[in-house]
């Protein structure tokens, strides 16, 4: 049985300009964090600048990427406060 407390129990909600600042606050280059969430580099480039559609696809394989280097809500948080 998996420990809920490690699945990450906070639901996650952030904006593709979000991105750049959490691959800088875990100091991942673009190539590493696409490969924590399984999509093409040049697609998180695109999708980073605005220009490709956030999906719903790209957006739960973030979320993936996210849950994969155990990212917290506070670092989140964090973030946010940083884009305002």
């Amino acid at each position: 049985m998996m420990d809920s407390r490690n699945r990450f129990n906070i639901q996650y909600k952030f904006e593709h300009t979000d991105i750049k600042r959490i691959r800088f606050i875990r100091g991942l280059t673009v190539e590493a964090f696409s490969i924590k969430c399984k999509i093409l580099p040049s697609d998180l480039r695109l999708i980073e600048a605005g220009e490709l559609n956030f999906s719903p696809l790209f957006y739960s394989k973030v979320c993936d990427g996210l849950r994969e280097i155990n990212f917290t809500d506070f670092e989140l948080e964090t973030v946010k406060r940083l884009n305002k």
